[in-house]
């Protein structure tokens, strides 16, 4: 069943309004007509007044002359010129209805013009029927005043309702329905710009709607609104409308970005027990093969077996350092739980560390300088700043090849400290760069373990700087060496609060 098709606001708006405008100008057309030709009949009727009154007047005079026809005759005279009151009759009559005397048309004496009762005088209109008077009609309406005079006598005054008459106390419609027509036409001209321009803002928010119902995307702009209330409230509606699609689009980028990172999250805990079980199989493999070794052949030498016991040993420590690596990284990747910072002189901490690796010969062929200012005062924590310059030093001493390595303070502003490590070794391969701070990673594609280590030291590095709200980034030194950037919080008056790895990642 096809549907109805609705009509449009702007048609709903000017059809009422064009019918109310159209019934009141007819309505004031139509009392304005009938106002025209009361008017007129008034004004014939004052006029047989006129004449009825004079008469009354002239026979109420004492001094009335012996011959009344000559003001007669006189009256009669200055009406018969208009051809409006040519066939104008006046009668006076006396108390027996007997005709004294007569100017105009000749009124038969059976005419009975009807006499006002309570009144002195009274206007009318009456009609008589007979050949007596006009042999082209039968029927003839007169006019009349009728004046009832002192002295016993009555005057008359008849005016025939003849077609000039008729057409003197009627409205000139011509002009009338020209003028008549022509307000219409503005009216119904100005009424349909009008519903046009109330009705501007209801079809752009139809559009809106419609594009809007179409497109879930769909940004509202251009629209021009009136400047009126209207206007006003539809562009209102359509700044609510594209700010709520600008939040659900800042939603949705940021539930995107929270998917990926759990996936990502989730890739590098996959990642991270893959490497995990592929790192710890190695050493407790070896550990086992040595073992095995020394118990299945009671007739080694003892030099042989002190041998094996001493690769067994380096190989747990190598597993007791993987596992202290993996507890730390996993610690620093606890996202529900807080790493506890304090205010930790950076200068003091580079001095004692300075002492450590000098006494216990870490350095091996190399030196270690630094540069960092007295009450240098970050946010940290001692042993995991600690960790942090120890796996820079061990990094250099192990595959820089180079012979100095260096920690210094480039800069601070209102929140921030700066510094640079690097060493003049021989720095590593661009594409390397990128991947430097991956869990397990290793510059040389065998993954040699020849030099020691778990693969987990700069990773340690990168999550202590971020989590203690730093950043930290890594490239090669000209013209020799590799060099890292990183960034510490100051201690401030009061202190920093307590920053957790979920906030800083």
């Amino acid at each position: 069943m096809a549907s109805k098709k609705a009509i449009s606001y702007q048609w709903r708006l000017f059809l009422p309004v064009l019918l109310c405008f159209w019934v009141i100008l007819i309505s004031m057309a139509v009392w304005q007509l009938y106002r025209v030709h009361e008017v007129k009949q008034d004004m014939v009727d004052d006029q047989l007044e006129l004449v009825g009154e004079r008469i009354a007047a002239f026979y109420e005079n004492p001094n009335l002359p012996d011959d009344p026809e000559d003001f007669m005759r006189f009256i009669n005279k200055f009406y018969t010129d208009s051809r409006r009151y040519d066939p104008m009759t006046v009668l006076v009559r006396d108390n027996e209805g007997h005709t004294v005397i007569s100017f105009g048309v000749k009124i038969p004496e059976d005419i009975e013009i009807p006499v006002p009762e309570e009144e002195d005088a009274g206007h009318g209109k009456f009609k008589y029927s007979g050949k007596d008077l006009d042999d082209s009609s039968d029927d003839i309406t007169f006019l009349y005043y009728v004046r009832n005079i002192s002295n016993g006598y009555t005057a008359y005054v008849l005016l025939p309702y003849t077609k000039v008459v008729e057409l003197s106390v009627s409205a000139s419609t011509t002009r009338f329905w020209l003028i008549f027509f022509t307000i219409a036409v503005f009216i119904t001209v100005m009424a349909y710009i009008s519903s046009q321009y109330f009705s501007k803002n209801i079809r752009i928010l139809r559009d809106f709607a419609n594009k809007a119902a179409d497109d879930p995307d769909f940004v509202a702009t251009g629209m021009d609104f009136p400047h009126d209330e209207m206007g006003d409230i539809s562009r209102k509606i359509i700044s609510i409308y594209n700010q709520r699609i600008k939040e659900m689009e800042r939603r949705e980028k940021e539930h995107k970005v929270a998917l990926n990172a759990i996936e990502d999250k989730e890739r590098m805990k996959r990642e991270l027990t893959g490497n995990i079980n592929h790192e710890l199989k190695t050493p407790v493999g070896v550990i086992q093969g040595y073992l095995d070794t020394i118990v299945d052949d009671p007739d080694m030498t003892p030099e042989t077996r002190e041998r094996f016991l001493k690769k067994a040993q380096q190989n747990v420590h190598r597993l007791t350092a993987l596992i202290a690596d993996i507890t730390a990284i996993t610690k620093l990747d606890s996202g529900g739980k807080l790493v506890n910072v304090e205010e930790t002189d950076f200068h003091d901490l580079v001095f004692k560390l300075d002492n450590y690796v000098t006494e216990n010969k870490l350095l091996g062929k190399m030196k270690f300088f630094y540069d960092i200012p007295l009450r240098c005062k970050v946010v940290g924590n001692d042993s995991l700043l600690t960790s942090v310059i120890l796996n820079f030093i061990k990094n250099s001493v192990a595959y820089s090849q180079g012979k100095e390595c260096h920690l210094n303070c480039i800069g601070e502003d209102d929140k921030m400290y700066y510094f640079t490590f690097y060493d003049d070794g021989i720095g590593v391969p661009p594409e390397h760069l990128p991947h430097m701070f991956e869990r397990f990673y290793r510059v040389n594609a065998g993954r040699s373990r020849e030099t020691g280590g778990t693969g987990l030291g700069l990773s340690i590095v990168e999550v202590t700087i971020t989590t203690l709200g730093g950043t930290i980034d890594v490239q090669n030194r000209l013209p020799r060496g590799l060099e890292y950037h990183f960034s510490l919080p100051k201690w401030g008056p009061k202190g920093p609060k307590k920053v957790t790895d979920s906030e800083t990642c």
